[in-house]
């Protein structure tokens, strides 16, 4: 394995085991929430915000009653999270919405970057539910939903679900990564997919 897929390996794994155990500090984690939601799902165009970030040249609106945190982002390459309003007290996990930008010397290709993503979950123990090409702010991209195998699942105390959307533009790596309870998962795609519509990436960004 050559060094430029060694890296991408390193960061892809890394980022897996973050996944897989995540859920487990959201309980512990102090995530500041908006008062209890209404239902995910009734959520109209006005009631959207938009998120700027000049430096990065993204553009994404999200729901006015969700967080925009870049507080307690897991990684390096973290840029912001989105997070959803605990709908009741048995809630013990907000739905997330995460994007991370990782920066490589060489071009990227989406094909070997999707091959290498699929091995390390793969070989963290991930089930695989889907993988498939798709868009994403108007470049070609790659969607992969997947689980913890039932290895990983015995040390988490919930079980979730992860959909990843990623795309790459020259030597950048753009990946949208959402996370939630496997029984609310289905509940927020339709407001995670207006997420991802409303997403404008301006490469080189304009500062």
């Amino acid at each position: 394995m050559n060094h430029f897929k060694t890296t991408v390996y390193t960061v892809i794994t890394t980022r897996c085991i973050l996944a897989s155990f995540i859920v487990i500090g959201y309980i512990f984690l102090d995530i500041p929430q908006s008062t209890i939601a209404q239902n995910p799902s009734s959520f109209s165009s006005s009631s959207f915000l938009l998120y700027e970030n000049p430096t990065h040249g993204i553009k994404m609106q999200y729901p006015s009653n969700w967080m925009a945190s870049t507080n307690q982002l897991p990684t390096y390459n973290s840029i912001i999270g989105f997070y959803s309003p605990l709908e009741n007290l048995s809630d013990v996990l907000p739905a997330e919405l995460a994007l991370s930008i990782t920066t490589y010397i060489n071009n990227i290709s989406l094909d070997e970057y999707s091959k290498i993503t699929r091995t390390a979950l793969e070989q963290q123990g991930m089930e695989i539910i889907e993988s498939e090409p798709t868009t994403l702010a108007g470049n070609p991209a790659h969607k992969i939903i997947f689980s913890p195998g039932a290895q990983v699942a015995q040390s988490s105390p919930i079980e979730f679900k992860v959909m990843q959307i990623f795309t790459t533009i020259e030597n950048k790596v753009y990946l949208l990564s959402y996370n939630a309870q496997t029984s609310k998962f289905p509940l927020y795609m339709d407001t995670i997919q207006q997420m991802l519509e409303s997403l404008k990436i301006q490469h080189p960004p304009i500062i």
